[in-house]
């Protein structure tokens, strides 16, 4: 006969639909041998049972409870009782292993308020148990300093992120929290020993900034504002920093309202700045 909970060392004692809910009652056949309050082996009873709820990953479209009839145990040399410890159970939660990495497989992929309606727990769990799987990504996840670095920006949940991406490769990056000069600062700081590359293209930077100011001025159009060319953005248009006319493709962002400084070369017209 197929066993229906398919963990190992359990025992299905029965099976059946409870509410929306798919209930399996079992016994875990593996008995302690040592107390888990002193280590003595040997000097332990039965201290009656005790019944346990775990949450099981979904079956036939149903979320699944176990029923769990554990073992209460007493040490007959210290005294203490425990409850019976169930293999294939997650440590933390009431839970089976397999259940937790259902959650967090799926936590990329559904909302948490879908996958608490699969699983039949509350949300929270859902959102502690992703975050606590995206916290292990993010650690195993070593990002890298392309040749040709993008940045950009994206709002996501009401805030703008800054966004690095591969231009060459047209992948992402990495995602920052915020688009503020410090969170990029400690960013590129991680790649300290390529210093050189990141103080060549900030120097040509400075370079096209004093240019366009001195070819098409420095008054902002929008906000009104007066800048010096260090308090002003450069931003690329096109093409790659390198070129024999680093003012082609080029403009200037106002760094107090972020709206372009648009030139003739960039633009083909003289218009406002636009945001």
């Amino acid at each position: 006969m197929t066993d229906i909970l398919d963990l190992e060392d359990w025992n299905v004692v029965a099976k059946y639909i409870d509410g929306d809910d798919y209930l399996i009652e079992a016994e875990y056949t593996v008995l302690p041998k040592a107390c888990t309050k002193c280590g003595n082996i040997g000097n332990l009873y039965k201290h009656g049972p005790k019944p346990i709820y775990i949450r099981d990953s979904p079956i036939r479209g149903r979320p699944v409870r176990i029923l769990a009839h554990a073992q209460r145990f007493k040490c007959r040399e210290c005294g203490g009782t425990f409850i019976q410890p169930l293999g294939g159970i997650h440590q933390d939660s009431r839970m089976t292993s397999r259940c937790v990495d259902f959650i967090q497989t799926q936590c990329l992929r559904q909302t948490f308020l879908h996958i608490a309606e699969l699983v039949g727990c509350d949300d929270k769990t859902v959102r502690n148990l992703a975050g606590d799987y995206i916290g292990r990504l993010n650690a195993e996840y070593k990002p890298w300093l392309p040749e040709w670095l993008g940045i950009d920006e994206t709002q996501i949940d009401g805030k703008l992120r800054c966004i690095i991406t591969d231009v060459v490769n047209r992948l992402p990056i990495d995602m920052l929290p915020d688009r503020d000069k410090p969170s990029v600062t400690n960013w590129l700081w991680k790649f300290k020993d390529r210093a050189e590359v990141i103080r060549d293209i900030q120097r040509r930077k400075r370079s096209m900034r004093a240019f366009l100011i001195a070819k098409f001025g420095n008054t902002c159009r929008s906000c009104g504002g007066v800048y010096e060319d260090k308090d002003l953005l450069a931003a690329r248009t096109k093409g790659p920093y390198f070129d024999d006319k680093p003012e082609e493709g080029m403009e200037l962002l106002c760094s107090g309202c972020y709206v372009r400084f648009h030139t003739e070369r960039t633009s083909g017209h003289s218009a406002p700045s636009t945001p």
